[in-house]
């Protein structure tokens, strides 16, 4: 397995395909990517995620990025309330946004 890097940014929105309200669950072979850390090692074909709490309302965002698409590619977003009877309320737009990457190809 070579090492990945990863690069995740806390920024503006980032637009693609989200699953909104769907929980997310990570199958047993994705690694998952943390912030403090900096790397992670996946191999070509295996998939990573990096989950983080959003709250619009109050301006927490997040979204991420990759140095390299064709190393590192996000391939899926997926948003969920942290309590959807309260998702059209005031304030209840709060939750967790998930992204899944790829490894595509050997790199750092």
């Amino acid at each position: 397995m070579k090492a990945i890097k990863f690069l995740i940014l806390l920024a503006l929105p980032l637009v693609i395909g989200c699953s909104q309200g769907k929980k997310f669950k990570p199958s047993n072979d994705m690694v998952q990517l943390n912030v403090l850390v900096g790397k992670a090692e996946i191999s070509v074909g295996q998939k990573a995620y990096y989950k983080g709490s959003v709250h619009g309302s109050v301006g927490e965002q997040k979204s991420v990025s990759s140095d390299n698409d064709s190393i590192l590619k996000l391939v899926d977003t997926h948003f969920e309330y942290d309590n959807p009877s309260r998702s059209d309320m005031p304030g209840g737009d709060g939750g967790s946004k998930t992204f899944v990457f790829e490894g595509m190809a050997s790199g750092t």
